[in-house]
C-alpha cells in the first residue's frame, strides 16, 4: 500500500492527512506478455503512448496499462528504467 499525503489549502499549522491507495506490488523478473514486449520495444524506440496506440491499433488507456504493467514487472520507477531493465534481462534487443 502506498501513502499519499494531502494538504489543506488554508491554515497556518496543519498535519498532513494520510490517504492509502492500493497499488499492485512490484513483481520483479515476471515474464512480459507478447504485447508488453511489443510495447517495451516501442518505448525503447521513442514512441509516445499515443503513437503506440495508433501503431498497435489499441486505445491510449490500454497502452498506459501495458506501460504500467511493464514498469511493475521490471521493478522500475519510470519508462526508461523499465526499458533498461528489459534490455539487461535480454527481453528486448539493444540497438
Amino acid at each position: 500500500m502506498k501513502a499519499t499525503y494531502t494538504y489543506p489549502t488554508a491554515g497556518a499549522a496543519y498535519r498532513p492527512t494520510i490517504v492509502f491507495r492500493h497499488a499492485a506490488p512490484p513483481v520483479r523478473n515476471a515474464p512480459l506478455s507478447e504485447r508488453e514486449l511489443e510495447v517495451a520495444w516501442l518505448i525503447a524506440a521513442g514512441y509516445s503512448n499515443k503513437q503506440m496506440a495508433s501503431e498497435l491499433g489499441i486505445s491510449h488507456n490500454t497502452v498506459a496499462r501495458h506501460v504500467a504493467n511493464i514498469m511493475r514487472k521490471m521493478g522500475a520507477g519510470n519508462r526508461t528504467e523499465a526499458v533498461l531493465n528489459a534490455i539487461r534481462q535480454q527481453l528486448i534487443p539493444f540497438g
